[in-house]
């Protein structure tokens, strides 16, 4: 709570001062207008004035009232003075308001920025703390146990061993996602691509007794590889861990005119609409929607997938009724 005070304090701060600078450089440019509008019509008054008093000696025909007109020159300066005062006020009460718009709308994308970055480091070090934390607890109540035989330590290596596993996926796949460079693409050939994607999942398919059926044929895409197999995999480990047992996983490939395109299907629950448009967001999880079972996960594979495909300039999209099967679609340029 504390923390977002500041922070909306902080963004606050900032717009009132660059209002400030965008406000004080308008007034400038209107006073100086101001001035120069002032100079130039006084002057025009009085070159007026010099030109019918002139002509009125020359002729030497009639009498004019050179102090009442000398007044009505006075008068007329003052009466612009007065408009130019008000046109003034008009614009530091109405551009003190734009100004303060703008430069909200300016530091918009500078404050959804930090607050996306602080959003991003809580649910790292949340996503950290808990297998620290199993790993911290797991190792204290094997020292704390002197009768622990050699099979019980055996047991707390091994899920420590696993902790550690899990967090090196972790920390890989936040640091593929603080990457901003472009991938470099070739063509590549994306039979090979979905053929060893699915190799890497098959042992978590058949322990589940899932069948995937690839019926992707040779086509060639522009892309990178090796980060085509990784979001194939996510795709395929994401389909997998959601399907019900004895079900099956479908890849299929697509040309269309301008783009080729791989789809995995799934026989699992879908995804409500409402729903659709978050699961690529980092640490989301739609567990209660697509499986009553306690699906393992960071909520990180699909986000990772979506950055990987736009490093590439694809496209991933889901498709789904929100009631039986969900379909994810790859699309890279050929």
């Amino acid at each position: 709570m504390n923390g977002s005070v500041r922070r909306l304090s902080l963004f606050e701060s900032a717009t009132l001062r660059l209002t400030a600078w965008y406000m004080g450089l308008l007034m400038l440019v209107s006073l100086l207008f101001s001035f120069v509008l002032y100079e130039v019509a006084t002057h025009e008054f009085n070159y007026a004035f010099r030109s019918i008093q002139g002509s009125s000696m020359q002729a030497s025909l009639r009498v004019f009232d050179t102090l009442n007109r000398e007044q009505r020159v006075r008068e007329s300066a003052g009466r612009l003075v007065g408009s130019l005062v008000v046109f003034n006020l008009a614009v530091l009460v109405g551009g003190t308001a734009l100004c303060y718009l703008l430069a909200r709308r300016t530091l918009q994308p500078i404050q959804e920025a930090h607050d996306s970055q602080a959003q991003f480091a809580s649910d790292a070090a949340h996503e950290l703390r808990t297998p620290l934390t199993v790993m911290q607890t797991e190792i204290e109540v094997g020292l704390r146990d002197p009768d622990a035989t050699a099979e019980q330590h055996h047991e707390t290596l091994a899920s420590t061993l696993e902790e550690v596993a899990r967090l090196r996926t972790l920390t890989e796949r936040l640091l593929l996602l603080a990457s901003q460079q472009d991938l470099p693409r070739s063509d590549i050939d994306l039979e090979a691509a979905a053929v060893e994607a699915v190799t890497h999942v098959v042992t978590l398919a058949q322990t589940k007794r899932i069948e995937i059926d690839n019926q992707v044929s040779t086509k060639t895409a522009k892309g990178h590889y090796e980060s085509v197999v990784e979001v194939l995999e996510i795709l395929l480990d994401n389909a997998i861990k959601y399907s019900p047992k004895k079900s099956r996983v479908t890849v299929q490939g697509k040309m269309t005119a301008h783009t080729v395109e791989i789809s995995i299907a799934d026989e699992g629950p879908g995804i409500p609409l409402a729903e659709q448009s978050r699961i690529f967001e980092r640490f989301y999880r739609a567990d209660v929607s697509r499986s009553k079972e306690n699906v393992e996960g960071h909520g990180l594979g699909l986000s990772l997938a979506k950055r990987l495909v736009d490093q590439m300039h694809g496209r991933l999209t889901v498709q789904s009724d929100g009631e039986k099967g969900t379909v994810f679609v790859l699309s890279l340029p050929k």
